[in-house]
């Protein structure tokens, strides 16, 4: 029901356009050549109900296939503070909420103050981005955050520990003060595990602590509850000599003990690249999804995970997924797909950007998800130079002009076998991701520039909020489509 009504409100919209980039031409339009038939385009998003009237008219511009990509809206948001980006998810609803730091910007609204209030913000938006529906102050800061599918309530880590909030951020269910809280994952059954200092905490869905989980590696650098099968999954590195970093991603059960281990090999075998896991996610199929860096191309990611005398199962389609001609020790991106209840590899794949003269280039994954197919959506930091730069473009306009690097966002088919998406917001990072029946948002960070003083250029579309403000950081967001 709601995917007819979707598309006859957007076959009565015609070719309505989500706005054009600052400073294009005088209408901001996309060649006639993307516009495609509204009415055969999927334009299917969140649950059946009665969607926000802004969510039809945004999604009414059909997706483009790379090497371009449309969003609805790209925007700073925050004031002259020092503000920062650190989750953005989509509710089920479609309802589009941030989290990060905007300290003393309260975006036209009366802010809601919760554990005292502070700089650290939850910012609820329209499907769109267009319009800001409220926020809510969480403490001095927020490190992560993430939204309990299918019943809605927000899990947020940050200076004050770790919290649960309503589904409209307006009430505080529980809040647990944990030092270091850095990462949260909130399962389907209500779970909540945190990365804090010396391991991680779970609590269910009242706020009872379940287990404190002692970790001693080195780092440990993300967390993901899987509700199904009552697991924590967690990953990092660990210094296993002098010169190597080796990567582990385990899994533990509510009550401490451990389910299973990947990477846990007692032999290197000529594996020389540090190798670190950098971010876990449950996607929104249900499959475990890894984001993984090697410091050069020999690395632990070359062998299945639990089988040290096999190769993994990797997909390699081009040079931009392949290994050979390597810089050094630039970073090399690695992003696979797991079974969540006993770590098996499905299948893996490099993304590898490329200098002008063939050598393998570096990027770094701060963010991995999938949408209810399985295709994935992963974001970071990238150096110079993802495939066909140029020509890329943003909603028609060329992104990457002069291109040395920044945050850069992937939109895989489920199979790994094409990049339906690889672009960049250039002088910023991708530091979240979120990814829904078709649509995307981006949480990104963009630093002052120590050697200008200024902040440089970020393509924007439609933006509540077209520059910075000021301080020694800028949050910025996008909302868009992709095809998958």
């Amino acid at each position: 029901m709601f995917a007819r009504w979707i598309a006859s409100v957007v076959a009565s919209l015609s070719l309505a356009h989500c706005g054009g980039p600052t400073g294009t031409g005088p209408d901001g339009s996309r060649p006639d050549a993307d516009i495609i038939d509204a009415a055969t385009a999927d334009v299917t998003f969140g649950v059946p109900g009665n969607p926000p009237a802004d969510l039809a008219s945004c999604m009414a511009n059909p997706a483009t296939a790379s090497p371009n990509s449309n969003f609805c809206t790209a925007s700073y948001l925050g004031g002259p503070g020092a503000d920062t980006a650190a989750a953005i998810e989509f509710a089920d609803d479609g309802t589009v909420v941030f989290a990060g730091d905007l300290p003393g910007e309260d975006l036209g609204q009366t802010a809601v103050a919760l554990m005292g209030g502070g700089a650290g913000a939850i910012v609820r938006m329209r499907p769109s981005g267009a319009s800001v529906l409220s926020i809510t102050r969480v403490g001095a800061s927020v490190s992560d955050m993430e939204i309990r599918a299918g019943e809605g309530s927000i899990a947020v880590a940050g200076a004050f520990g770790v919290a649960l909030l309503s589904p409209d951020a307006s009430a505080l269910r529980w809040h647990r003060a944990l030092e270091g809280a850095a990462r949260v994952s909130v399962g389907s059954d209500g779970t909540v595990a945190v990365v804090r200092r010396g391991g991680v905490t779970v609590f269910d869905g009242a706020g009872q602590e379940l287990r404190q989980i002692a970790l001693m590696d080195t780092a440990v650098n993300d967390v993901a509850v899987y509700g199904r099968g009552a697991l924590v999954i967690v990953t990092g590195f660990n210094q296993v000599s002098g010169n190597l970093q080796w990567p582990f991603i385990r899994a533990y059960r509510y009550d401490g003990t451990e389910a299973w281990a990947d990477y846990r090999y007692t032999r290197a075998d000529g594996l020389t690249s540090d190798t670190r896991g950098l971010r876990v996610a449950i996607g929104r199929d249900q499959n475990l999804y890894y984001g993984g860096r090697s410091d050069g191309a020999v690395s632990a990611h070359m062998r299945d995970p639990q089988r040290f005398e096999a190769q993994a199962n990797i997909v390699r389609t081009d040079r931009y997924s392949e290994t050979f001609n390597w810089n050094g020790a630039a970073p090399l991106a690695f992003i696979a797909r797991l079974d969540p209840s006993n770590g098996a590899l499905e299948r893996g794949v490099f993304l590898a950007p490329r200098l002008s003269n063939g050598r393998g280039n570096g990027a770094t994954i701060e963010a991995i998800t999938a949408d209810e197919t399985g295709a994935v959506l992963v974001g970071g930091g990238s150096a110079c130079c993802i495939e066909n730069t140029p020509p890329r473009t943003i909603n028609g306009l060329p992104s990457l002009e002069g291109y040395a690097g920044g945050g850069f966002f992937a939109v895989l088919s489920r199979d790994f076998r094409a990049r339906l998406h690889w672009n960049a917001f250039q002088n910023t990072t991708t530091r979240a991701v979120a990814y829904a029946n078709g649509a995307l948002a981006l949480a990104l960070q963009q630093s002052l520039d120590r050697t200008t003083m200024r902040f440089s250029p970020v393509l924007t579309v439609t933006p509540r909020q077209a520059s910075p403000r000021g301080g020694e950081s800028e949050a910025f967001f996008a909302i868009g489509r992709a095809f998958r």
